[in-house]
């Protein structure tokens, strides 16, 4: 009885076992002990040198020994997943990481810093998770991270610092949750940190420093809890904390400081707990401490308000409370009259509104100023009232009643202008610039 099969020549079978034994050759692991790549040649040659690797297991860095010779990855298409840290730096021709492409996740961090002629991160595009870390640094033309916006999970810490050119975090925004600390630190060119839009939780703690041009925190408006320190400190163009406004909760200490002209913390209203030192220093526009007042003071652990020369709104409810126990300790000096000592903000304390509370003196706040639009007026049982804006020479330009304790000079050139606030009970006075 013959037989229907197919004849298969020797060469035939030949071929077809090659093709069933490579396909093991797919996702095969290799280099356990990790690589270090330093030239252009090592690169282009890592296919054929190891066929059918897509994981390297051990740490990888990608670091020229002669500069200006690794100027492409593209050697490194075959790769899928790195087992460990993956470090590209000091690559002075390095224009983006094209060759990277088909990378899904990467184990233990990346590291991407000291490319001097860096413009994005192109080729990380499919990159879903770091077990790691996160580490953009020193890249001094780096102008995008928008190749990173399929990263769904940093287990890690997330450092965004030195990198001069960056103007926004556009490329962060599927994050929802980062494991370790969030670190932005000396970038010029962020006036926000937009690009973090969907961040809920920050597991260890939030450091913002340094940011020569940062106007705002808007960017961590779904944040809402942070697991250790939250330090926003030497930002000299800081207006508000605007975007920690959904923030309820922060498991270490609270320092502001050294933000020239920071002049409300109203953005803190929704914390209500904190667990260490609470720090505001150094903040020479501050003007009141509303904002805090719903802290429960038995987390606060120290207290130091100093150095902050215009601010006279201190005797909010959580600084009452913390106070009215003379064991807690706190450091208050070098502020406005009413704020300069604790006996002044003790007495104030003392004094008692219609609803039992500490009366807020009436000094009234507006912010932010300098402002581009919209101006805030915070002030004691202020509800309603009618404004004026008048000119440097006295005539009124606008008119209007205040809704929701805010008024609008968007329609108003950049300059210099005299607010007036009318309620039936009282008139509230305020020079206020306005910018482009």
């Amino acid at each position: 009885m013959g037989s229907n099969l197919p004849k298969i020549s020797l060469s035939g079978f030949v071929v077809l076992l090659f093709s069933f034994w490579n396909i093991d050759l797919i996702a095969q692991e290799c280099l356990p002990e990790g690589m270090v790549f330093s030239t252009q040649a090592q690169i282009d040659a890592f296919a054929a040198e190891y066929p059918g690797c897509t994981t390297i297991l051990g740490d990888v860095v990608i670091e020229e020994d002669v500069p200006g010779t690794i100027t492409n990855l593209k050697g490194l298409s075959v790769l899928h997943t790195f087992g460990d840290y993956l470090e590209i730096h000091d690559n002075d021709a390095l224009l983006d990481l094209s060759g990277l492409d088909n990378v899904e996740s990467i184990a233990g961090g990346l590291n991407i810093y000291g490319n001097p002629r860096l413009e994005k991160l192109t080729g990380l595009e499919k990159v879903t998770q770091i077990t790691g870390s996160l580490r953009i640094a020193l890249n001094h033309k780096l102008r995008s991270i928008t190749a990173l916006s399929g990263l769904e999970r940093v287990v890690e810490d997330v450092t965004i610092a030195d990198n001069f050119r960056l103007p926004n975090l556009y490329g962060l925004e599927t994050l929802d949750t980062i494991g370790g600390y969030l670190l932005v630190i000396m970038s010029p060119e962020l006036i926000n940190l937009r690009g973090l839009d969907n961040l809920r939780q920050i597991g260890k703690g939030l450091l913002v420093e340094s940011n020569a041009r940062l106007r705002d925190l808007h960017g961590l408006d779904q944040l809402t809890s942070i697991g250790g320190n939250c330090i926003v400190v030497n930002n000299p163009d800081l207006r508000t904390l605007d975007g920690l406004n959904a923030v309820t909760s922060i498991n270490g200490k609270l320092q502001i400081a050294l933000n020239p002209f920071l002049e409300t913390v109203a953005a803190l209203r929704k914390l209500k707990k904190i667990k260490g030192l609470l720090q505001i220093y150094a903040n020479v526009g501050l003007k009141s401490l509303s904002g805090l007042e719903n802290i429960d003071e038995t987390g606060i652990e120290d207290l130091a308000i100093l150095s902050s020369d215009v601010l006279s709104i201190c005797n909010v409810k959580s600084i009452c409370n913390y106070l009215k126990n003379a064991d807690n300790q706190a450091a208050i000096s070098m502020n406005a009259n009413g704020c300069n000592v604790r006996s002044q903000i003790v007495e104030r304390c003392q004094r008692k509104g219609p609803s039992g509370q500490p009366s807020i003196p009436s000094d009234p706040v507006f912010f932010p100023n300098p402002t581009s639009g919209l101006v805030t007026v915070e002030a004691d049982d202020l509800e309603s009232g009618f404004y004026e804006v008048s000119g440097a020479l006295g005539r009124v330009l606008l008119t209007g009643e205040l809704s929701n304790r805010q008024l609008d000079l968007s329609e108003l050139p950049a300059g210099m202008y005299f607010v007036k606030i009318k309620t039936e009970e009282r008139e509230l006075l305020a020079k206020i610039i306005k910018l482009n």
